[in-house]
């Protein structure tokens, strides 16, 4: 388990260069993993605890929900979204 644990950290830890990987990562983990991760952030990261900001747990499976909606998005939508500005 903590090596799976650290292959979803090294994942997340490319940052926002790396969405595409979030869009395919998005199948592979359950919304209680997802849930657990936006939460709490992980450490030495760029994933932030929405939990220290007090962001409400009603609030944050809202965005788990979008996470996982993020397969069904159209690629031509989710490059629009993520580029850089």
């Amino acid at each position: 388990m903590a090596r799976r644990r650290g292959s979803f950290r090294r994942l997340l830890s490319g940052g926002l260069g790396r969405a595409r990987v979030y869009k395919d990562l998005a199948n592979e983990r359950a919304p209680q993993q997802l849930f657990w991760v936006i939460k709490n952030g992980i450490n030495m990261t760029g994933m932030p605890s929405f939990g220290a900001i007090k962001v409400p747990d009603h609030e944050i499976r809202t965005i788990v929900a979008f996470v996982k909606n993020l397969p069904s998005v159209r690629d031509d939508d989710f490059r629009a979204w993520t580029a850089r500005h």
